[in-house]
């Protein structure tokens, strides 16, 4: 499936690669599905959501301390493993941080305001409870027309 989506040309890495694949999935299976179990409390995992805050009690990654408070994540690479503990500050204990790749917020640009100052504007001019005239349909079978209204031209 990946495959789709690369190109290895080394006949030697594709192969490595791909024998890469089955110890992946092994390795998936027994994490999530047997060592999640094996614990008391069961741990359970939490994907990480795309532009969701960064917090650095249960995310891992690269960013500057600086900037953490206007960082997203972009991209959660592995999941966050907890255990709920009804005396922890937020009702859990991480046992191990989701892995994640930060991004900026987006800051609001011209463009982006001037659209939002225009669709206020068009709610208070047309509420939700709006509702438009009713438009007037002419059907023109409905009328006899003589040649004497119509206009010729000379």
């Amino acid at each position: 499936m990946m495959n789709r989506y690369r190109t290895i040309k080394d006949i030697e890495k594709r192969r490595y690669v791909n024998e890469l694949a089955e110890d992946l999935v092994i390795n998936v299976v027994r994490i999530f599905h047997f060592r999640l179990f094996a614990q008391e409390p069961i741990a359970q995992y939490r994907w990480i959501e795309n532009n969701e805050k960064i917090n650095k009690v249960c995310m891992k990654g690269s960013w500057n301390e600086d900037e953490i408070e206007d960082m997203v994540v972009e991209v959660c690479s592995f999941p966050l493993i907890y255990k709920p503990f009804p005396d922890a500050p937020n009702g859990y204990k991480v046992c191990t941080p989701a892995r994640v790749l930060p991004g900026q917020i987006m800051k609001q640009g011209f463009m982006k305001k001037v659209m939002n100052i225009g669709t206020s504007v068009l709610e208070y001019l047309y509420p939700s409870n709006y509702e438009p005239a009713p438009s007037l349909h002419i059907r023109e079978d409905e009328y006899e027309t003589s040649s004497t209204d119509s206009i010729e031209s000379d």
